[in-house]
C-alpha cells in the first residue's frame, strides 16, 4: 500500500522503493538516503495541488552517492538534465505541440506530445483523487 502523506522527515529512502518491491522488510543495501522534505497532497477534487514530490538527502560511501544515477537496464540511454528558461519554453511551445519521451517505473519507455501547459487535471491515488 502506498504511504501517501504518511512519511516522516528523517525516514530512510530505499532504491528500489518498497512499493516497487512489494513491501516487506528491505535489505540494508537498498538504503540510499533519508527523507528531507515532502509536499503533502490534498485529496479533494477542488484542491489546488501544484506538486507531487519529495526530496531525499542522499547517503555517500567511498566518495560516491549510494543512489543509482543511471537509466534502468531496459532504458533508452544516458539521462540528461535540460534546464530551460521560461523564455525558451515559450519559444518551443509557440510552435504548437512538441514531442517528449520518458522512461518510468510503470509504463517503461513512452513517447507523447505536449499539447497543453498550465493545465488542471484530476489524478487518482490509492487514498483518493487530487
Amino acid at each position: 500500500m502506498p504511504r501517501e502523506n504518511l512519511a516522516k522527515v528523517g525516514e530512510w529512502i530505499f532504491q528500489p522503493g518498497l512499493y516497487d518491491t512489494g513491501g516487506g522488510i528491505p535489505y540494508a543495501w537498498q538504503r540510499v538516503g533519508t527523507l528531507s522534505k515532502f509536499i503533502s497532497i490534498t485529496f479533494s477534487r477542488v484542491a489546488s495541488n501544484r506538486v507531487d514530490g519529495a526530496i531525499a538527502a542522499v547517503d555517500w560511501a567511498f566518495a560516491k552517492p549510494l543512489v543509482d544515477t543511471s537509466t534502468l537496464p531496459a532504458g533508452y540511454g544516458t539521462p540528461k538534465a535540460n534546464h530551460l528558461t521560461n523564455q525558451a519554453l515559450s519559444t518551443i511551445f509557440a510552435g504548437g505541440s512538441f514531442a517528449v519521451q520518458k522512461f518510468g517505473r510503470t509504463a517503461g519507455f513512452t513517447q507523447g506530445m505536449v499539447t497543453s501547459i498550465d493545465t488542471t487535471i484530476l489524478v487518482t491515488y490509492s487514498r483518493g483523487t487530487a
